[in-house]
């Protein structure tokens, strides 16, 4: 079998032999021994995150007429052509170098039998670091061309014939799709590397180094009172109770708090300043949750 060349491709689309349906003949169009096919319309993806289901995208009406393909994303598209190979063609395809130099993979069998007709649909699958942007009618395919010694007396005539949609079973099989793809992985480390920092803020509340560090500075400011800590759901509260009319007091106390968590970058707490001049003496036991432990308390 020969490959079609650039010029042979032009003659047999020309005269009605070949049939390529809209065709491209400037570039990105023939080159010089193949085809450039470009994006349809539509495409189905996969479900990303648990509960959710496969969904079909119609990219003209998405903003920018594009779909990012995450890393581990796995996803059908349909080219936009119309292809219809006579009984001595067939055809081979694959995605753009381009797109394969980020890591961007087609499934869709072996080769464009003789015979067939219909747009291809092609399974993508992004095994690269970074997104990977699908543009409509951007060409993304290419697809070479290869006369047969002689013509087949047995050509396509098979369940795809025809096509110019998904298959059923294309449909179906990501559509109804309820469990996640490999797409889910960045979105495992994120909940992992949150999880961590938790983790972290825990030690260090249990070591005490940082409340330790906090009360050692504010108690040498004779309007503090008490300082309380409170663990609740993985938020973690401090509270400074001072007693003062001196807005500075106040300002002082933000200072340090600030230093404390420059201190400790990881370190996701919450800080409070309760001003109990600002409040009724009989609303003061109200003023803090209930299980707060007390790290500090000035004697009168």
């Amino acid at each position: 079998m020969a490959v079609l060349s650039r010029e042979l491709i032009d003659k047999l689309v020309a005269a009605g032999v070949l049939g390529i349906e809209p065709f491209y003949k400037a570039k990105p169009g023939t080159q010089p021994a193949s085809y450039d096919l470009r994006l349809g319309k539509r495409i189905l993806v996969t479900p990303i995150k648990r509960g959710e289901k496969g969904r079909p995208v119609d990219l003209d009406k998405e903003e920018g007429q594009k779909y990012m393909i995450r890393p581990g994303e796995f996803v059908a598209a349909l080219t936009e052509e119309v292809l219809t190979l006579p009984a001595d063609i067939c055809g081979r395809f694959g995605v753009k170098s381009s797109f394969a130099r980020k890591g961007l993979i087609a499934f869709g069998g072996i080769q464009i039998d003789p015979g067939f007709v219909g747009r291809l649909a092609i399974s993508l699958f992004n095994v690269g670091p970074e997104d990977i942007k699908l543009e409509l009618g951007e060409p993304i395919f290419t697809v070479e061309f290869h006369r047969l010694e002689e013509p087949t007396e047995n050509p396509y005539k098979g369940d795809y014939q025809n096509q110019l949609t998904f298959p059923d079973e294309q449909s179906k099989f990501i559509l109804d799709a309820q469990t996640t793809s490999l797409a889910e992985i960045p979105l495992i480390r994120t909940d992992v590397e949150q999880l961590g920092r938790r983790v972290n803020i825990l030690e260090i509340l249990r070591s005490g180094t940082i409340v330790n560090f906090f009360t050692a500075k504010v108690s040498q400011m004779p309007e503090v009172k008490q300082v309380l800590i409170s663990q609740e759901q993985g938020a973690i509260d401090v509270f400074t109770i001072f007693n003062s009319t001196d807005i500075n007091v106040e300002y002082g106390i933000y200072d340090i708090e600030q230093e404390a968590l420059l201190s400790f970058e990881e370190a996701e707490l919450d800080f409070h300043a309760i001003n109990l001049a600002d409040y009724e003496e009989e609303s003061w036991p109200c003023l803090v949750p209930s299980g707060t432990k007390e790290v500090f308390r000035r004697d009168e």
